[in-house]
């Protein structure tokens, strides 16, 4: 099983968000810090990995190839409403959210899009 992780910060700091494969397929994955209430985020049909949380924003952030090409998608903490927040033909990977000062909204950045961030 492979597994690579992040620790949550701020109201989550007991939370871990990681990533686990036990199926063969990557699942993002939250638990506490002592291994009680393991929870997988979502449910997917494809891959999903590099999860990033914005507490500002409530979401988790992460790259799945559900639609066929390596896409960013965003849930809120429960796992609910899934939204693709990317659309291009080259893999877009590695989101990472950060709110800006003063601002409601997250931007969220990937390593491989071109353009300007993205603000939801």
């Amino acid at each position: 099983m492979g597994m690579t992780g992040s620790l949550a910060a701020g109201p989550l700091s007991e939370r871990i968000l990681f990533v686990s494969s036990p199926t063969g397929k990557d699942r993002i994955y939250l638990m506490r810090s002592d291994g009680r209430d393991l929870e997988r985020l979502i449910d997917l049909p494809a891959d999903t990995s590099e999860p990033s949380l914005s507490l500002a924003a409530g979401a988790v952030a992460f790259e799945s190839n559900l639609d066929g090409n390596v896409e960013i998608y965003r849930v809120n903490l429960e796992g609910e409403h899934l939204q693709r927040l990317t659309d291009s033909l080259r893999a877009d990977r590695e989101p990472r959210g950060a709110r800006l000062p003063g601002s409601p909204q997250t931007r969220w950045s990937t390593c491989a899009r071109s353009g300007p961030p993205l603000v939801t």
